[in-house]
């Protein structure tokens, strides 16, 4: 009695295996497009165009002082690419999935803590690409090849200075990029030394203007995104000035008489 009804169970756990031999048969068989089909169908996984369109692009501008919106995507925030992790710092370049040659780990801090803002995106974007190109070289040009390099740079320092925005000074928006970019030991020592070559040597800015320095005017830009640079508003202050002394001259000529003795 104990042998058969002890078999029993054991036809009924040999079915079992049998079953889901067959089943991952029929699995490895279908083509990936309709094996990713058989979990969504079954209520395991959600499809990709159903959950695109749960989160579709918001087509309104996000205030960055409210809260992000939870029933669409912020249009900074579309088509970043994927978060590299732990294995974008294996390399010294890094991982550029979307081979728009800015580090994927950069490209998305750019956009998540200043998308929000075109006129500091683009400061930080040519920021970035002078501290990667830094990062990439290291010392392998040499000092006097990289001292050739040295009005360009000048140049790019023209125009991030041109496109600070207050808010950019008060969140260290460049120092933090840059720890950003140099953010595993060895990236740090090559930027370093590429530094180094600079060092005992003077570099004269370029006198430009801003439309010269960026290559567009970085007024125009930031009145399309609502903002002011700083160095707009010490041109205000300065001419402001300029206008409050000439008109203290005019109202008070024996005061400007006297001063001139």
């Amino acid at each position: 009695m104990w042998l058969f009804d002890r078999g029993a169970p054991m036809k009924r756990w040999l079915l079992i295996p049998l079953g889901a031999l067959a089943v991952g048969a029929v699995w490895l068989a279908l083509d990936p497009e309709r094996r990713g089909a058989v979990p969504a169908a079954v209520g395991l996984t959600t499809p990709p165009a159903a959950a695109a369109k749960k989160k579709p692009i918001c087509d309104y501008p996000v205030n960055p002082r409210v809260a992000a919106p939870v029933d669409c995507i912020p249009q900074h925030l579309a088509n970043l690419p994927p978060d590299p992790g732990p294995e974008g710092k294996l390399t010294i370049d890094g991982i550029d999935s979307d081979k728009d040659g800015m580090r994927d780990d950069v490209q998305r801090w750019i956009a998540t803590e200043w998308g929000h803002s075109e006129i500091a995106v683009k400061a930080l974007t040519i920021y970035a690409q002078g501290r990667l190109f830094e990062v990439h070289h290291g010392d392998e040009l040499g000092r006097e090849n990289t001292r050739e390099l040295g009005p360009e740079l000048m140049r790019m320092s023209v125009c991030m200075s041109r496109l600070e925005t207050p808010a950019m000074r008060e969140g260290r928006a460049y120092d933090r990029l840059g720890n950003v970019v140099t953010n595993t030991p060895e990236r740090w020592k090559r930027s370093r030394e590429f530094d180094q070559h600079f060092a005992n040597s003077i570099l004269d800015l370029p006198n430009v203007t801003s439309t010269e320095a960026c290559g567009f005017d970085p007024e125009a830009l930031a009145a399309k995104s609502g903002e002011q640079t700083i160095a707009a508003q010490l041109t205000a202050e300065r001419t402001e000035s300029e206008q409050r002394e000439a008109r203290e001259s005019v109202s008070s000529p024996g005061r400007q008489s006297s001063s001139g003795q």
